[in-house]
């Protein structure tokens, strides 16, 4: 939950480092329950994107059970993307239990990224960028083909406390660096 959930009052300033674009995004929507799940609405000033960030049980993974959720990796994080009351996609995005360079497939709903695969990157205890030091751990996913981004290979890097704190958008060589942001207590 400390990489994106995240109370009604919080939000980021995002700036995309070539054309120096900034986009805010801002959480309208929190709701948690119990120590595992919870249900996080943002939306961006930029593009007027509803995105919905959750955590979603895979129980028909072999092994998995709600009594053990944590210990047999069974419990994802997903994303959900909508622009009014288009639907644009869902797919997973977070391991709930990572280390260095686990992987999984997405089962998005996505149409042009088929064997969709994630896989954790870098784990790192803090992160610079542009001269903003985030000093919690950090990881960065690395997606095969995001959906979201126009079917193309993505990096994510979230931070603990902070959330999403870069992306960068490989085919189209851009890169969304965070520059300013609030964490609502």
């Amino acid at each position: 939950k400390a990489f994106f959930s995240f109370k009604v009052g919080s939000w980021w300033v995002y700036e995309e480092q070539t054309s120096l674009e900034r986009d805010s995004v801002y959480v309208t929507i929190n709701n948690e329950n119990g120590s595992s799940y919870f249900y996080t609405e943002t939306i961006s000033s930029r593009d007027s994107f509803q995105t919905h960030w959750f955590t979603k049980g895979m129980y028909e993974v072999n092994g998995c059970s709600s009594s053990d959720l944590i210990n047999k990796r069974c419990l994802y994080v997903h994303k959900t993307k909508l622009k009014g009351q288009t639907h644009l996609g869902e797919s997973t995005i977070f391991f709930v239990k990572y280390k260095l360079n686990d992987y999984t497939y997405t089962d998005g709903y996505s149409t042009g990224c088929n064997n969709n695969k994630i896989v954790l990157t870098s784990i790192t205890n803090n992160y610079n960028i542009n001269g903003l030091t985030i000093n919690s751990k950090t990881v960065e996913i690395s997606e095969d083909c995001t959906h979201f981004e126009g079917d193309q290979p993505t990096k994510f890097v979230y931070s603990k406390g902070v959330g999403l704190v870069q992306k960068k958008l490989l085919d189209s060589n851009q890169k969304w660096n965070l520059i300013s942001y609030h964490i609502e207590p």
